[in-house]
């Protein structure tokens, strides 16, 4: 695992941030479903423990958002 600092820029604004990158290590692979749930319980507790509102999950082929924000009505 990495954590680099990065800024979010958005409409409006920015934020500093981190951006956290897991491997599949080789001697230890683990499937591409098994990663992208490790990932989001990880980015759960971080963003929890972090205070912030929401994270995403990026992968190959899927982009996940997940956030405790309520919806637009």
């Amino acid at each position: 695992m990495t954590v680099t600092p990065t800024t979010y820029i958005y409409t409006g604004g920015e934020q500093a941030g981190v951006v956290v990158r897991l491997s599949n290590y080789p001697r230890f692979p683990k499937s591409p479903t098994e990663v992208e749930m490790e990932a989001l319980e990880l980015g759960e507790e971080l963003r929890d423990g972090l205070c912030q509102e929401s994270f995403s999950v990026i992968t190959p082929d899927r982009t996940y958002l997940r956030s405790i924000r309520e919806e637009p009505l």
